[in-house]
């Protein structure tokens, strides 16, 4: 329990701390300095709950080769690594789709906001926004991947290993909710993937990792590795941002209903659950083989 509190505290404390710096820092600086920064802030927050694991394990005398243990590479963990971003492009289907149905569905706009915001013409933004969406496998693979590691060491590894390491309902909730809470200071104060809503957007988004916990946690303990849980990771935030933009909803109401809102949580649960269904009936016919 002490390595527990250990991590939380030491995870959660150092990403408001953070979080109050670049707040400090980011005043009156130009666009690209702000990017700069913006970036540098999002990779070493992605590491905080690294750093609540490895202080969790000093504090209670574990061994840091444990940390060796979540990442358990493997030709299995490997081949399901490899497979997982394919969930950020199925669950951003089905949101397009539902969102289509619904006529909700708004190209369009996502298309103008590219354009806009790169300067280009309307027909170069199609271009970028079809690399965007065949470059996301492979960032999710590689770079996206090197910043997700940081907290699926805590989130998935450390935490999860520490309330048992068994898929279920509770750790599903537990998981879930500490993920989504750790993100709380930066929407409150930073308004990160809310600017409108700000804390209002906090219940939403533990929402929203709980859905994705659902498959994340089922990856890891069917691999007995956190890889396929940092390249997921690592897709939904190659793609997410695309769906986050392509519906009719604007402002309050984007954030309310759109893709980091009901309509993505649902789409990222419908998604959760069918990878897994698919997941069990791979593993029921592996162990009919076996």
């Amino acid at each position: 329990m002490r390595g527990l509190i250990t991590f939380l505290l030491v995870s959660f404390c150092s990403a408001f701390l953070l979080d109050l710096a670049f707040y400090s820092y980011s005043q009156g600086l130009n666009q690209l300095f702000l990017s700069l920064l913006l970036t540098l802030w999002g990779f070493l927050r992605m590491y905080t709950p690294t750093l609540g694991a490895i202080v969790a394990l000093i504090v209670s005398r574990e061994n840091l080769r444990a940390i060796e243990s979540y990442i358990n590479f493997s030709w299995r963990s490997l081949k399901y690594f490899l497979l997982a971003p394919l969930y950020a492009y199925f669950s951003s289907a089905l949101f397009l789709l539902l969102a289509y149905a619904m006529g909700l569905l708004d190209i369009d706009g996502l298309l103008q906001l590219i354009s806009s915001s790169s300067g280009v013409t309307g027909e170069l933004a199609s271009v970028i926004l079809m690399m965007q969406v065949i470059i996301a496998y492979p960032a999710a693979l590689t770079i996206n991947s090197i910043a997700a590691l940081g907290e699926e060491i805590g989130w998935r590894g450390y935490l999860f290993r520490q309330l048992g390491g068994n898929f279920g309902l509770k750790n599903i909730l537990l998981v879930g909710t500490i993920w989504g809470l750790w993100h709380s200071t930066a929407i409150a104060i930073l308004g990160h993937n809310y600017p409108l809503l700000r804390a209002s957007g906090i219940p939403l988004f533990i929402l929203f990792c709980i859905s994705s916990s659902i498959a994340m946690l089922k990856l890891t303990e069917a691999s007995g590795s956190i890889l396929p849980s940092v390249s997921l990771h690592g897709g939904l935030n190659a793609l997410w941002g695309l769906a986050a933009y392509s519906t009719k909803f604007r402002g309050v109401e984007n954030e309310l209903y759109g893709g980091l809102g009901v309509l993505g949580i649902i789409s990222l649960f419908i998604a959760s659950v069918s990878t897994v269904a698919i997941l069990k009936k791979y593993e029921a016919r592996a162990k009919a083989k076996g």
